[in-house]
């Protein structure tokens, strides 16, 4: 099965030169828990999530819109492609502990997003040995707590 058979699309987007203000009106507007972030040309840039809302807000001690997007942002992130196999996919959700990851184009177009809702509702309508494995897997280690910090 590939990707582009199971993601959710279009995405939810927002330029990284916005400020959050606009991130929380896209969450609330579309009631979903992270948006993509994407550059002037409309390419991949990051991801934002409701939690990193949170946590900015903490650490900034700003309003949402005093805080600028690209101030919050890592700029490291994760994606794949519409024509990968979903099994990979999951693979790389459980390594990387992410419930949600951006799907690309070839040009680095945000396209899609595969959530672990998604692959919940094909585990659970294609009853797939290897995808229940798979998925069970990835929810295990994604819903892991985190170790206390010394």
């Amino acid at each position: 099965m590939r990707i582009k058979d199971v993601m959710t699309h279009p995405p939810v987007t927002c330029r990284t030169d916005m400020h959050m203000d606009a991130v929380v009106r896209l969450m609330s507007e579309f009631d979903c828990g992270m948006v993509v972030l994407v550059d002037r040309a409309g390419r991949l840039a990051g991801v934002i999530t409701d939690r990193d809302v949170c946590l900015a807000m903490l650490k900034y001690g700003q309003t949402l819109a005093d805080t600028r997007i690209s101030d919050v942002v890592e700029n490291q992130v994760f994606s794949c492609g519409a024509d990968d196999r979903l099994e990979s996919a999951i693979g790389l959700m459980r390594d990387l502990l992410i419930r949600r990851m951006p799907v690309t184009d070839d040009a680095g177009i945000p396209i899609g997003v595969l959530s672990i809702d998604d692959v919940a509702r094909v585990a659970y309508k294609a009853k797939f040995g290897s995808l229940d494995r798979e998925f069970i897997r990835a929810m295990a280690a994604i819903g892991r707590p985190k170790a206390a910090a010394a």
